[in-house]
Formats: C-alpha cells, sequence, structure tokens
C-alpha cells in the first residue's frame, strides 16, 4: 500500500489537521535561528488529538549549526518526534552538504533525532552529485521531489523514486498542487502503512551501517565537491564510522559463522591481526576521495575499534582458531 501526507507551513494558514484525510503530516517548525512558524504549535496539538503521525522540520540555513539546533530545540514541543531537515538552495544562500550533516549532528547532540531530509535530486546535483552515505551513516532517510505535473499521483514506480548519491528516497514528494481545506500543498507519499513508516523513521541505536565493503567507506563522509576536509575531521568521522559499524556487526558474524570449517577464522585474541587485514582495503577505499590525506592513517585509526568491537563480539563464540578438516 502506498499512504500519502501534505506538507504544511505557514502558507497554509487556517488548516484543520485533525480534519485531513491522511494519516501523516509532514509541518515546518523553525527556519534558521530567526524564524519560528506561527501555525506549528496548534498543527502539532491538532495532529496529536487526531492521532496523526507528525513530522516537524527545520528549514537549514547557513548560520551556526549549533544555534540553528538550539532553536529547532527550542520549538519543536515534542523531542521525541521524527524531525526532517529541509535542504534547498534559497534565494542567495546555497547550502553544502557539510552544512546539513554539521546541523543535523548538532540536532542529534540536543536529543532531537533527524530522521529525514528533504534533499531534491535537483539540488543534489547543483552540489556535484556527492554520495550521501553521510546521511545513510546517521540514520537519516531521504526525501525526494519531482513534480510531473497535476496533482495526481503519478504511482509507486515514477522517477521521484529513483535512487540518487546512493541512497533509495524513503519518501516522494510529488506536486506542490495538491488541494486540501482550499489550499495548495506539497503532497507526499510512502510505499507502506503509517506503522511501518512509524518504524521506518523510529531511531536505531548505532546508525545503518551494514557489512563494511567499499561502498560503505566511501560514502561515509559525504563530502560535497569543493569541500576542504582537514586531518582532524577526517579521523573523527573515521571514528565515528568505526563505531556506528559496531551496531551492524552481528551481520558480519552472520557471514562467518556460515564459513565451511576450513576456513581461516582468527582467534578473539588476534585484534592486531584483525584491524591489520581491515587497513589495506580501507585505506584503498579511502584514498580516491579525500585527496591530501594519510588514507592509511586514516585506516588505521578506524580499523582498531572495528577490530575490538569483532572480537568483543564474537568471543563467545570463537574461543579458538578451528582447526582444518
Amino acid at each position: 500500500m502506498t499512504i500519502f501526507g501534505p506538507d504544511l507551513s505557514s502558507y497554509q494558514d487556517g488548516i484543520d489537521v485533525t480534519k485531513l484525510p491522511y494519516p501523516v503530516v509532514i509541518a515546518k517548525c523553525t527556519e534558521g535561528t530567526y524564524y519560528t512558524d506561527a501555525d506549528y504549535p496548534a498543527w502539532r496539538l491538532q495532529a496529536r488529538q487526531s492521532a496523526k503521525f507528525l513530522i516537524p522540520y527545520h528549514f537549514v540555513s547557513g548560520e551556526d549549526p549549533a544555534a540553528q539546533a538550539k532553536h529547532f530545540a527550542d520549538k519543536i514541543g515534542d523531542k521525541s518526534l521524527p524531525a526532517m531537515l529541509d535542504f534547498e538552495s534559497a534565494g542567495g544562500y546555497s547550502p553544502t552538504l557539510r552544512q546539513l550533516l554539521d546541523v543535523a549532528d548538532a540536532c542529534d547532540g540536543l536529543g532531537i533525532h533527524i530522521a529525514l531530509a528533504y534533499l531534491p535530486h535537483w539540488y543534489h546535483e547543483q552540489i556535484g552529485s556527492p554520495p550521501l552515505g553521510g546521511l545513510a551513516i546517521r540514520g537519516i532517510a531521504l526525501v525526494s521531489s519531482q513534480y510531473p505535473g497535476g496533482a495526481g499521483y503519478p504511482g509507486d514506480d515514477a522517477a521521484g523514486w529513483e535512487a540518487y548519491g546512493g541512497m533509495t528516497p524513503l519518501i516522494y514528494q510529488f506536486t506542490n498542487d495538491a488541494a486540501v481545506q482550499g489550499h495548495a500543498v506539497d503532497m507526499n507519499a510512502y510505499r507502506g502503512s503509517i506503522a511501518e513508516l512509524a518504524a521506518a523513521l523510529t531511531p536505531h541505536s548505532g546508525g545503518t551501517v551494514s557489512v563494511l565493503d567499499s561502498t560503505d567507506i566511501h560514502n561515509v563522509w559525504g563530502y560535497s565537491h569543493g569541500d576542504a576536509p582537514d586531518v582532524h575531521q577526517t579521523l573523527t568521522n573515521a571514528a565515528a564510522a568505526a563505531g556506528q559499524a559496531n551496531s551492524k556487526i552481528d551481520e558480519v558474524l552472520q557471514i562467518l559463522k556460515q564459513q565451511p570449517t576450513s576456513a581461516p577464522i582468527l582467534a578473539p585474541a588476534d585484534v592486531d591481526a584483525l584491524a591489520a587485514a581491515i587497513v589495506t582495503p580501507l585505506a584503498a577505499a579511502i584514498a580516491p576521495h579525500i585527496p591530501d590525506v594519510d588514507a592509511t592513517a586514516v585506516a588505521q585509526a578506524a580499523a582498531g575499534p572495528v577490530a575490538h568491537a569483532v572480537v568483543m563480539q564474537m568471543g563467545a563464540d570463537l574461543s579458538a582458531t578451528p582447526a582444518a578438516s
């Protein structure tokens, strides 16, 4: 099934959320550090009264990320709600992907779960079509927009559902001309039930990294073209990637457990050997994407924590290296 829900802001002043025939509502809360949507508090209350699934959002500006996050936190009213960042050009401002990630991290530090990023395909192309693994590793799903014309939903196979930046949109905004209580509104689609959407937007400890491969690694940083990462930030991100990998380490365990008993498996105490095995492919994946940085040093910073996490998780299962059959 596919469900629908409008995107509301003060441009649609007067809409009564309790009377909407949709199970989900996306509502603007704040913008930058300078604006609060006057209709948001009433819509939040109406959504609660009518058991609508509410997603508040913040429009990202070029201001200090921490200040923006504080403004959003002060106005959101309920930090348990899954939130969205609206990321696009406006006027003379064209934010970078790095700015989006910094605002998301600042929000996380204040207890706001950024579950979605509205980053239209057209704007993704404008900023150089960077990999979006920086969103994925933070557990932030993608919201696309493409208006083929008219207010009707173009279908579950429409172009607006196509992947870009290495991510497939979770939500697709397919029109800005849907008629709702006498207003023209943006309308969004989700391919699933409201229960499935709620589950998809629920924070999961440790992010969303699956089995480590080159795609995961070189998408982790998510720098847009033209950004200049420094060594300290790169090492910080590498350490973060290692920590996030721990959340999905069970997938690695399952793969190892499925190997034949003749396959060499490291004993749990052999952390250094495991880390060494990780470094080379990790460095090779990093090097093309972060010029002028010692990729091996970055890989070493990430490989140690990952190896330690593997050993700690596998210690109960692997008491010794299996003998060859």
